[in-house]
């Protein structure tokens, strides 16, 4: 591996701050997404159950519980 890096030109310290400083932003708004998603799918997971037990309810002539 030394043979193969010899001979490579480093990149520069405020250069790679910089690289290091774009990847964490990325990873970071990736995060944020991701987060978000999950609470959208959440969200409509449990208006999904709310909505099957309110029809459950009504087709067994009874009113539905407060969901």
């Amino acid at each position: 591996m030394d043979e193969a890096a010899r001979g490579v030109p480093t990149m520069p310290r405020d250069e790679q701050r910089g690289c290091m400083r774009l990847m964490r932003d990325q990873a970071r708004e990736r995060n944020g997404r991701r987060r978000a998603r999950q609470r959208l799918l959440a969200a409509s997971r449990l208006r999904e159950r709310q909505r099957i037990r309110r029809l459950v309810a009504a087709g067994r002539g009874r009113a539905p519980a407060n969901v």
